[in-house]
């Protein structure tokens, strides 16, 4: 399983991360963004983390816990494929390389650029990635979202999202984050 996070904590796109999230499902398509280190490359980013990593990245709020997930095969299927981390002494050898492979180019220096926990996968082009509602495997929400539903929980998302997380929680399809209990440890750290 793939997972397409909706809220990176500096995010520079748009909106909230239950805002996008209900874009997505009601266009049934991820927009493209540029790559960090080559504006001209355009992807649409996946995580094939696992969920010990999630809980990392949403109870550290580097991700807000909204996303959509779809199987590997089917992002393989529209062109996506794991980012090739490329390390920073041999960089500029990717200059030449086509731009769809660009696009999945990720720098990697031991000391402070790696990456390498994302588990990165990325669709290239400026198309991003369309997709029907019977190939959502299950959509990440908050669990307060969950037992409540998004209108209840105070987002300002309005009908769409409720009539599509209606429809995929009959479905079995919204999968809930909780943020675990903080250890000693967590709380004698903060």
């Amino acid at each position: 399983m793939l997972v397409h996070l909706t809220g990176r904590s500096r995010s520079a796109a748009p909106g909230t991360p239950d805002g996008r999230l209900t874009s997505i499902l009601e266009e049934g398509h991820v927009r493209p963004c540029q790559t960090f280190s080559r504006q001209s490359s355009w992807y649409v980013s996946f995580t094939e983390v696992t969920m010990e990593s999630l809980n990392h990245v949403f109870s550290r709020n580097i991700y807000a816990p909204w996303g959509i997930v779809f199987q590997k095969e089917l992002v393989y299927e529209r062109g996506g494929a794991p980012v090739l981390h490329v390390r920073d002494d041999e960089w500029a050898g990717t200059a030449s390389w086509a731009d769809t492979t660009k696009a999945r180019a990720v720098r990697f220096e031991l000391c402070c650029a790696d990456w390498l926990w994302e588990r990165e996968w990325r669709v290239p082009g400026a198309e991003g990635f369309r997709f029907v509602p019977s190939e959502i495997v299950t959509v990440i929400v908050p669990s307060e979202v969950r037992a409540t539903g998004p209108v209840d929980a105070g987002n300002r998302a309005g009908s769409a999202v409720s009539r599509w997380f209606t429809e995929l929680n009959a479905a079995d399809k919204v999968a809930e984050w909780t943020r675990p209990r903080e250890s000693c440890d967590d709380q004698r750290a903060s």
